[in-house]
């Protein structure tokens, strides 16, 4: 048997790289400080040496007098600059201060992405502009908890935002972490256009090479892409700057790679089809019109303007479709058709009409899996509900956490109607405190601050077009949300106590108890 290893050379060559930034952010808790983030930035030998960056600060009082994060940006060769990223691999993040010593900021361990020496070529990084670049990162999975108290501050995550061009609070995944970027040291730019000719259709490519680098002995793959599958993968030796490379037919994606036999992989482009058509609709503003909404008894109306747009032509510019492009029509629709239903499949979208048996069961179903928590955000429930979801928890650990409305506690009891429902509902609640640890809290006002329904499963949020006390009796959707952190922050905040929106049932039972028998009483002396 044949055994063949990595390539486990240097991917970074003498000559590739002569001078290298070093970004550093991180955060002081009064004499400690903690990495929040870290870049070597290589720069191609043609490049001249970059600017530094002095070091800045901005203080966070909110988490204490001697608190601040900082960001420098430190020019070194980038021989030094390697040494202190192998510095760091080891686990010594150190930082130059102002005497000319070195501090060391604290971390957690790293791991690495990928093995080293390998660099992953990749052009979805946030924080550089360099397009694609070969990339190796060191990552912490464990973030210190000091080093997330400065995302506690927005005006502090703003700053570092600023400075850094990326945002904590969107590529969280960052934080802690060093990353080598290492730009292609041989090409500036590889273009990449669609050729016609009689003989057929065809990839032209031109190399944009680097002040003192050549494409030989670089090695181009180009691969055909076609309905689901690919259809020719060719290796082509360069030997100049221009190649035309005929496809197979017409094709419909082509992705590209330039591998160099000692660095590695150099480039890297997706498979991506050509643009051959363009279809342009034109409309023009014909008028505008003033729509008047009336009053109501409980909102005022309004004014507004809509302009009315006429359609004036459309244009097709390109080839028209061939047969090869009615196939991929053919393939294309039928492919995303059923992207949209494994999508659905993935949301759990469940549509229920007239079947309320089907509606309870998937919902029931649902809340038997939470080995967490469960959440039934609902301004319609009631004891019924209680009985119907809220108990179908299959293990003792689980929290239920019930938010309802005054609005409906007020009313009548489906099970007791001669009584309130929210007086029902607390009774119902303490009898069955043995089967299940409940919380119940109840959005005051005279109506529920929040109108639809949702369901939260562990990390999971499931919204709902009716209330649980009705579903499947009209057409009605569940969806399970693509974010539903947001959902969740946002519920929070609604029914947080602070807010004075919500509130504890029997605190709330208690309250309306009071309420009712000083209106009683109110009554009674005006009578008298």
């Amino acid at each position: 048997m044949r055994i063949i290893k990595p390539n486990l050379d240097s991917p970074i060559l003498d000559g590739d790289y002569r001078h290298a930034l070093v970004h550093l952010a991180w955060y002081r808790e009064d004499s400690r400080r903690f990495l929040l983030f870290g870049m070597v930035e290589l720069f191609p030998s043609e490049l001249p040496s970059p600017d530094p960056t002095k070091e800045q600060a901005l203080p966070v009082r909110s988490l204490g007098r001697r608190h601040s994060v900082y960001v420098r940006r430190i020019v070194m060769t980038a021989e030094d600059a390697l040494a202190w990223y192998a510095k760091c691999r080891e686990g010594h993040v150190m930082l130059p201060n102002t005497n000319g010593e070195w501090d060391l900021l604290a971390t957690s361990q790293f791991r690495e992405e990928p093995a080293w020496p390998n660099l992953l070529i990749t052009h979805q990084l946030p924080f550089h502009n360099w397009g694609t670049v070969r990339a190796h990162h060191l990552v912490q999975t464990a973030i210190l908890p000091e080093a997330r108290l400065p995302l506690t501050n927005l005006t502090a995550v703003g700053w570092l935002t600023d400075k850094l061009f990326f945002n904590f609070l969107e590529f969280g995944e960052w934080l802690g972490s060093i990353s080598l970027i290492a730009p292609n040291p041989v090409l500036r730019n590889l273009h990449h256009t669609l050729a016609v000719e009689e003989a057929g259709e065809a990839s032209d490519i031109h190399l944009i090479e680097r002040q003192g680098h050549d494409v030989h002995k670089l090695v181009l793959y180009l691969g055909e892409h076609r309905y689901g599958g690919v259809v020719s993968y060719r290796s082509i030796d360069l030997d100049g700057n221009y190649l035309r490379i005929f496809h197979v037919g017409r094709t419909e994606q082509v992705s590209l790679a330039l591998v160099c036999p000692q660095r590695g992989v150099l480039e890297w482009h997706d498979p991506v089809g050509f643009l051959r058509q363009i279809g342009t609709t034109i409309e023009m503003a014909s008028a505008t019109k003033i729509v008047k909404v009336p009053d109501t008894s409980g909102r005022p109306g309004e004014t507004y303007e809509q302009t009315v747009m006429t359609k004036g032509g459309e244009f097709v510019i390109g080839d028209t479709t061939s047969d090869d492009g009615d196939v991929a029509v053919h393939f294309n629709s039928a492919r995303r058709s059923r992207e949209r239903k494994e999508e659905a499949g993935r949301l759990g979208q469940k549509l229920f009409h007239g079947d309320e048996n089907e509606a309870r069961s998937f919902v029931r179903g649902l809340i038997s899996q939470a080995r967490q928590r469960v959440w039934i955000v609902d301004p319609y429930f009631t004891t019924l509900e209680l009985f119907a979801y809220a108990l179908a928890t299959s293990r003792s650990e689980v929290d239920v956490k019930i938010v309802t409305s005054a609005e409906r506690l007020r009313g009548r009891d489906q099970i007791a109607p001669i009584r309130e429902a929210g007086e029902v509902l607390l009774e119902q609640v303490k009898a069955l405190s043995e089967k299940g640890r409940f919380e119940i809290l109840v959005m005051t006002g005279s109506r529920s601050p929040i109108h639809d329904r949702f369901l939260v499963i562990d990390d999971d949020v499931w919204l709902s077009g009716n209330s649980f006390h009705s579903i499947g009796e009209r057409a009605g959707m569940m969806i399970k949300l693509p974010a539903p952190e947001l959902v969740m922050d946002r519920i929070m905040g609604i029914i947080n106590p602070i807010n004075h929106r919500a509130m504890a049932l029997k605190e709330w039972v208690r309250k309306r108890k009071a309420d009712k028998k000083k209106a009683e009483q109110d009554g009674k002396g005006s009578n008298g």
